[in-house]
């Protein structure tokens, strides 16, 4: 009972004076700062909308399109990140860092008037929910769902290292001859690089996308700028070093969001009605 009532004081601490809006289901264009995004908001249920990062940077949102069969419990909102996808493509390099992609969130969110909602973030859009929750502070955050998330960039770059020396020496010296020769857009790199991926990070072959990704691209030059052609080359702009204290806070975020799940009988979980 006492660890039921905790979660529901923390979830009030966190919504507290916040407005319950919802966006309308459509689809349509934002523009932030560097250019337009385009965003989809599926479904009209009673619950909080949830608002949806897709990973990269450079990636798109469509692959996040099975969540909208959740609409009819609450507004599932997804958009592709500037750069990818149907949005805007611009070439200024100078716009593919975190604070610049911490801002598009924020006005994404202020447009679709989420005064409340929970926020998932996979792989890379896990580091954009966590820097932008500490960049902008909680209010009107119901959770924080980071999935795979990237928190620290030098031990990312370090596990994935490792996990490359694991791959076959063909492989290996594959890689390492196009990095060296500045040839990462070759397609025996990019061949070489699948394995890395279907052993180390999709879990073997890549299921079908939806029809939605048909009609939109993934990015390379954010992807390349911001965030290397593979998980173990990640330059500069992108980079995520969050200190311990960051981090804590971080994780704490994460214990919210599971705590403000349960019910009061901790073996049971919730049909997510809030």
């Amino acid at each position: 009972m006492k660890r039921g009532l905790l979660a529901a004081l923390l979830l009030t601490l966190c919504s507290i004076g916040i407005s319950r809006e919802s966006p309308q289901p459509g689809q349509g264009f934002i523009d932030v700062p560097g250019g337009p995004v385009w965003y989809s908001v599926a479904g009209d249920g009673p619950g909080i909308p949830l608002l949806v990062l897709h990973g990269g940077p450079g990636g798109r949102i469509c692959g996040y399109a099975r969540l909208d069969a959740l609409g009819n419990e609450r507004p599932i909102v997804r958009y592709d990140q500037l750069g990818s996808g149907r949005s805007g493509r611009p070439d200024d390099l100078s716009l593919w860092n975190v604070e610049r992609f911490v801002e598009e969130l924020h006005v994404v969110r202020q447009q679709l008037g989420l005064g409340q909602m929970h926020l998932l973030g996979h792989s890379w859009g896990g580091s954009l929910a966590a820097a932008y929750v500490l960049e902008k502070g909680t209010d009107g955050i119901a959770s924080v769902i980071l999935s795979s998330p990237l928190l620290s960039t030098p031990l990312w770059v370090e596990d994935a290292n490792y996990l490359r020396s694991l791959l076959p020496e063909d492989v290996q010296k594959t890689l390492t001859e196009h990095e060296a020769a500045g040839t990462t857009d070759s397609d025996e790199y990019q061949e070489a690089s699948e394995v890395f991926y279907e052993r180390h990070v999709n879990g073997g072959k890549l299921t079908e996308n939806p029809a939605e990704c048909d009609a939109a691209r993934a990015a390379s030059l954010s992807t390349n700028t911001c965030g290397g052609p593979l998980s173990f080359m990640r330059p500069a702009p992108c980079s995520i070093l969050m200190s311990p204290i960051d981090c804590m806070k971080s994780m704490f975020l994460f214990c919210l969001s599971l705590a403000s799940l349960m019910k009061h009988d901790q073996k049971e979980w919730p049909s997510f009605k809030n």
